[in-house]
């Protein structure tokens, strides 16, 4: 393959016009594939074709896809340079021939009806630009499965909702100042208009983390969101390897978060957002100076510091910067203050 080329396998052949388009974005995903695609080839009331794109896999990944796509014509697989997950579902977005956009991401899966149920929805009420689901957390070395966390269920319960059934329901008001408070839409969850995400540029490529945020935050300003309160997405994790947020991750966070706050900073109509945004990058700031402090990075901290000033003064980041000067205190009770300081920013600075 050529070096930046885009391969579409050719094998592939959707027989009939797909009305949902499902993406999924795959690097070195060889263990979970198979079970994420299964999920989706499960729906059969939906007329469906199935991208997996392969973002440059160096494992078994493009010989999986190629396996199910022989058994099922619904699949095609399109192969592409390692990038990153916006670019691969931007390449997913710009291939597909659905109406509408679904993602999922590759050791995800979702639960029977889902798509049938958010399809419904898009297509009776024309107001609606996407329909997310709840979600199950799933813990594969546990095998303990959980809803959402108090946070997110606490700002999820907080959603101005018109009612359209029992369990479903319309926002009813901007969605963006809850987004702030909480990301509660899993990426896996999500099913949109295909024209809406075309019309926004899709994924920004530009953000190498917390693109699927800023995608739902831009989606925010145009259209209202549906939300499905059952469970019909898992997503797994391993709690093996759950370890805290990287500072590369806190920094991709918030160059999500300033390029919306830059925004809303120049719209008179979104003004009232400036203010949550601006405290939010400050917290931000925070835990990123924390994961500095953990890693004994102090000349980082104190960039991380300077950066954070000017969205607010926060006493707990001098704090924490302090503790590097203060370097002769016991390291016992320094590790006893910095997480008696995590403990109290805690579901504050959490997105």
């Amino acid at each position: 393959m050529t070096s930046g080329a885009i391969y579409m396998d050719e094998a592939s052949d959707i027989s009939a016009e797909p009305l949902v388009s499902v993406v999924i974005p795959a690097y070195n995903a060889e263990k979970t594939l198979e079970r994420a695609m299964a999920s989706v080839l499960q729906e059969k009331s939906v007329p469906l074709e199935l991208i997996v794109v392969d973002d440059g896999s160096t494992d078994s990944s493009p010989q999986v896809i190629d396996n199910a796509a022989r058994a099922d014509k619904r699949v095609r697989r399109i192969s592409r340079p390692n990038g990153h997950v916006a670019a691969a579902c931007n390449t997913g977005i710009h291939a597909a021939q659905g109406k509408y956009i679904a993602f999922l991401e590759a050791d995800d899966e979702w639960l029977p009806g889902k798509l049938e149920r958010q399809v419904h929805i898009l297509e009776s009420w024309p107001e609606v630009g996407a329909v997310f689901c709840n979600f199950v957390n799933h813990d594969e070395v546990t095998n303990v499965s959980e809803l959402l966390s108090d946070q997110q269920k606490e700002v999820l319960e907080a959603l101005p909702k018109k009612r359209i059934n029992d369990h479903d329901a319309i926002i009813d008001g901007d969605l963006r100042p809850y987004l702030i408070r909480s990301n509660f839409i899993l990426r896996s969850s999500i099913t949109a208009r295909r024209e809406l995400l075309l019309s926004l540029g899709a994924c920004d490529e530009n953000l190498k983390g917390d693109d699927d945020w800023d995608l739902w935050f831009r989606m925010g300003r145009e259209v209202r969101f549906a939300y499905m309160e059952q469970p019909f997405a898992v997503r797994h994790k391993r709690s093996d390897s759950m370890s805290r947020p990287s500072p590369g991750w806190y920094g991709a966070v918030i160059k999500s978060r300033k390029k919306s706050l830059d925004f809303v900073a120049r719209t008179s109509e979104f003004r009232g957002l400036v203010a949550p945004l601006r405290l939010q990058v400050c917290q931000l700031h925070r835990s990123l100076i924390l994961s500095h402090v953990r890693r004994w990075e102090w000349l980082h901290a104190c960039k991380a510091l300077v950066a954070g000033l000017r969205y607010g003064f926060d006493p707990v980041s001098f704090l924490l910067v302090g503790l590097g000067i203060l370097g002769p205190i016991p390291f016992a009770a320094r590790r006893a203050l910095i997480g008696r300081l995590r403990a109290q920013s805690k579901g504050s600075n959490k997105p």
